[in-house]
């Protein structure tokens, strides 16, 4: 009995023994192929990427806006050299080409950046655009939707706008280069008024010539209007304050156009006879000449 014991004892064993042997030989193949694996693929990319078929050839440029860009502009950023002659399987090249053109101050963003084989870029890019006027003394500025001065060397002002109300603001002694933003806050607040106005065509409705937004911040606890809108016909219209003061009860944008568009209803669209109108209240007020 015990000599059958013994004998699957040491039948096992040798098993083990022959398994372990075994890996001994697996494993450094396993390691060997891998390696060999590893190396072709190397080998492979490396002669893929010296083919001259997947060099790039042509960049398809697809830029927006264009309305108020200059042609020069557009030149600018559709410029090729330093892409032309890369690789298309070079490590990050889409991103790496996205991230260089937004180098460029008027690139806003690159919306994409995609090969195309075997010897094309696709890239889709958006330029900043003017969206508002900045008044200083007797100088015109245009400003992006971030407060950016837009050089009049690439921008114009489109010509379908040319009755949009300007931005002023006593409080802003000087005005940056091209390129740098206009930081303050009652300018933003300014900027996005302009844009709510003109994409309701109250600005049109009612002949508004000018934003003044000199009391931004400050304007409420003394009782006065932080943004006072000016007409042609030299009517003070109070719009109170912008959202970014977050003041509680302050009425909405929407709703103070409401009021003004009531008292334009009463009072005629160039509201003639109105010294001001007040729409910071639930119900507006005004006082007539």
């Amino acid at each position: 009995m015990k000599s059958i014991v013994k004998d699957k004892e040491a039948s096992r064993e040798g098993k083990i023994q022959g398994a372990v042997r075994s890996l001994y030989f697996q494993i450094p193949l396993v390691v060997l192929c891998m390696s060999l694996m590893g190396l072709a693929t190397y080998l492979g990319g490396r002669h893929l990427s010296a083919l001259e078929d997947f060099r790039i050839l042509e960049v398809d440029f697809t830029v927006f806006p264009t309305e108020g860009v200059k042609e020069e502009l557009v030149r600018q950023v559709k410029d090729t050299r330093g892409i032309l002659g890369k690789n298309l399987f070079e490590k990050d090249i889409t991103r790496k080409v996205a991230k260089d053109l937004e180098k460029n101050p008027w690139v806003l963003k690159v919306h994409s950046s995609r090969r195309v084989f075997p010897n094309k870029l696709q890239v889709k890019l958006e330029l900043r655009r003017p969206e508002a006027v900045f008044k200083k003394k007797e100088e015109f500025y245009l400003l992006d939707a971030e407060g950016t001065i837009l050089p009049e060397k690439f921008y114009s002002w489109p010509k379908g706008q040319r009755k949009t109300p300007y931005i002023e603001s006593a409080r802003v002694a000087e005005v940056p280069g091209p390129g740098k933003r206009l930081e303050d806050k009652g300018v933003l607040a300014g900027i996005e008024l302009v844009r709510f106005l003109k994409k309701n065509n109250a600005h049109k409705l009612l002949g508004i010539k000018a934003v003044d937004v000199s009391n931004v911040g400050r304007g409420r606890p003394r009782g006065e209007s932080d943004i006072v809108l000016r007409t042609e016909g030299d009517v003070a219209i109070k719009w109170g304050c912008p959202p970014l003061c977050q003041q509680a009860g302050e009425l909405s944008d929407s709703e103070k156009l409401n009021n003004l568009l009531s008292v334009v209803k009463a009072e005629g669209p160039r509201l003639a006879q109105m010294e001001y109108v007040d729409v910071r209240w639930q119900t507006p007020r005004g006082k007539r000449r």
